[in-house]
């Protein structure tokens, strides 16, 4: 039996949800070297109060927002790419659904 794009389609399973700002910022991993590379945010890792620094100057340098996403993924399975921001929990539905 072949799968077509249809059956694909009524086995994924859609996921919307909320995230801060700084969670699609953290996802970012080359973003994240980027930052612990420069002097100033060497010790992050080891220190809180240089992580809350690094992590304001990355979610303020790039302009980064929190909201709305939605990702697909297989039934059990972790989720894929998630798409977004949005506005609004209606406004991602209406985009995943696209």
């Amino acid at each position: 039996m072949t799968w077509q794009q249809t059956d694909l389609d009524r086995v994924l399973e859609l996921e919307i949800f909320e995230l801060p700002a700084q969670d699609p910022t953290l996802q970012d991993a080359d973003l994240l070297f980027t930052y612990l590379c420069q002097p100033q945010y060497r010790l992050a890792p080891e220190n809180s109060s240089i992580r809350e620094a690094m992590l304001k100057a990355l979610v303020t340098g790039r302009a980064r927002a929190g909201g709305w996403f939605w990702a697909t993924h297989l039934p059990g399975g972790l989720p894929g790419v998630a798409h977004g921001p949005f506005a609004s929990y209606d406004d991602a539905l209406a985009d995943a659904l696209r």
